[in-house]
């Protein structure tokens, strides 16, 4: 929900600075749900923009200056392409007409679906598609296979989750192997990340560069990146303080996933054209055998 707000509302409250922030960035975006009506994603939108609590929403009950936040929040959020679809009962085919349809009429161009998982028509759709029943490992991997397709025909960015398995308890590495149905997710992903809250244990282990920073808040979160295709960082762990009232993250500091901190300067956004040649092989590195030829010719006939 987060995300999608800052894809498109270009304003938001500092609750640091105590006034109204625009940030410029006003990208269409289409937010998809499955779970929560359309009432409960819109409280928090206005939660996240305004910078209040969603629970003095819910009940209508405002400190000082918060209903006049809560209305130029609205406006900000009415004006802005930010989009709505609830599908409960979704198949593969619904979801890629919302989307299509969304990007045809309004401009689409960033998508957050709430979270990947089975449904009874998914599976009805998938079995009538291959004349068989399928595991839910296949079921999700072909979802999301179909999903990644989707972005490179629309050019389109698709934001999405899924739950974990019961071993997140007690993991000590928190990767691809905890994902909920199938680890062959990861395969399809171009950033790969598990959300959790710190243990004890983890905690412990960051105490004595905690005991370092003045008002440094102590984390509530952490954000294992398993996977960042094409990027520097990956294998790490991006400590933050969530608010969840508001919907509104903080990020602290970077450990690698040994717990030793990464000297990261959030401010500084690097040149994308550095990165990309830094990350890039160039058509003289790539030599591709006879053999390889041959093999590729035959899956170019077949296609």
């Amino acid at each position: 929900v987060v995300d999608a707000c800052s894809f498109a509302v270009p304003w938001y409250w500092d609750i640091y600075k105590k006034e109204w922030h625009f940030t410029g960035i006003s990208e269409p975006t289409l937010y998809i749900t499955t779970e929560l009506q359309n009432e409960e994603i819109q409280t928090l939108f206005q939660s996240y923009v305004s910078g209040v609590n969603e629970e003095h929403i819910i009940n209508g009950k405002y400190e000082n200056g918060e209903i006049e936040r809560i209305r130029q929040a609205n406006q900000y959020i009415k004006s802005a392409p930010l989009y709505l679809s609830n599908i409960p009962d979704f198949s593969i085919e619904d979801i890629t007409n919302i989307i299509t349809r969304f990007k045809r009429e309004k401009g689409v161009r960033y998508i957050c679906f709430d979270y990947i998982h089975s449904s009874m028509k998914l599976m009805a759709e998938i079995a009538n598609a291959t004349g068989k029943g399928l595991r839910e490992d296949q079921v999700l991997l072909y979802f999301v296979d179909r999903l990644k397709t989707l972005c490179n025909q629309l050019d389109v960015f698709i934001l999405t989750s899924s739950q974990l398995n019961g071993e997140y308890v007690n993991a000590t590495q928190k990767d691809q192997n905890l994902l909920r149905g199938a680890k062959s997710l990861a395969d399809k992903l171009d950033i790969g990340c598990i959300a959790l809250e710190p243990s004890k244990s983890e905690l412990d282990k960051i105490k004595p560069y905690l005991s370092k920073k003045i008002n440094m808040p102590i984390p509530n979160m952490c954000t294992w990146i398993y996977k960042c295709r094409r990027g520097r960082l990956a294998k790490v762990i991006l400590w933050q303080y969530v608010d969840l009232g508001t919907c509104r993250t903080r990020d602290l500091f970077i450990t690698t996933n040994k717990f030793e901190v990464i000297n990261v300067d959030f401010t500084v956004i690097e040149n994308v054209d550095k990165v990309i040649d830094e990350h890039s092989i160039s058509s003289k590195e790539i030599k591709m055998t006879k053999e390889e030829s041959t093999e590729a010719q035959k899956q170019l006939l077949v296609f």
